[in-house]
Parts: C-alpha cells; sequence; structure tokens
C-alpha cells in the first residue's frame, strides 16, 4: 500500500513541477510579448496543460508510425492494478512530462559565463 502511495505522490509531483515549469515560461512569453490587442487570453496552466498533451500526442504518433515502418512487434499493454495502459503511451506521456526538466538542465549546460 505505501509503495502505491508513494509512487502515485511522486508521479503527481513530476507533473505538476512539469506544469508550473510550462506555465512558467507561458507566463514570461506573454510578460514580454503582451498579447495582441483584442486576442483571446487563456491562463498559462491551461496552456501548460494543452502544450503537455500536444507534445504526448506528438511522441506518440511517431512511435507509432516509426514502429509500423520498421515492422516491429506490437508493443504489449501494461495491465496494472486492473487497467490495461499501452505501453508507447505511458512512454510518451513520461517523455512529455520530463521534457521540461532536461530543457532546463540543458540550459544550464548551455550558458556561457
Amino acid at each position: 500500500m505505501l509503495p502505491t502511495l508513494l509512487f502515485w505522490l511522486f508521479m503527481l509531483a513530476c507533473i505538476f513541477l512539469s506544469l508550473w515549469i510550462r506555465s512558467r515560461k507561458l507566463r514570461r512569453y506573454w510578460r514580454y510579448t503582451a498579447g495582441e490587442a483584442g486576442e483571446q487570453m487563456f491562463s498559462p496552466i491551461a496552456q501548460a496543460l494543452g502544450n503537455l498533451l500536444s507534445a504526448a500526442g506528438g511522441i506518440y504518433l511517431s512511435g507509432q508510425l516509426l514502429v509500423e515502418f520498421l515492422k516491429l512487434p506490437e508493443i504489449p499493454q501494461v495491465v496494472w492494478q486492473g487497467t490495461s495502459v499501452d505501453m508507447l503511451a505511458l512512454l510518451s506521456l513520461w517523455a512529455a512530462i520530463l521534457q521540461p526538466f532536461f530543457m532546463w538542465l540543458a540550459g544550464l549546460f548551455r550558458r556561457k559565463p
């Protein structure tokens, strides 16, 4: 019971941190551009969530095309606590969640003193 709870807490913390980093980036963008006149403004969290889901969808579609192009065997389903999840979808979601962290690390090494 405790490992499952810790897993879900870790997973939610990663998702919230990813959304926070994405929304902070969007807030900075809107602060400097100030938006267009008459443009509808969405909250940074809504835009970050849309960005997260679109990135995960793009990774998933690219993975599906790669699997079909290379004629790889079918990727197995993961069954966890009675729920069946596509392994490629799970990996693409995690890649999209972890992408802001990797971009942040790359930015640390790219900056010149």
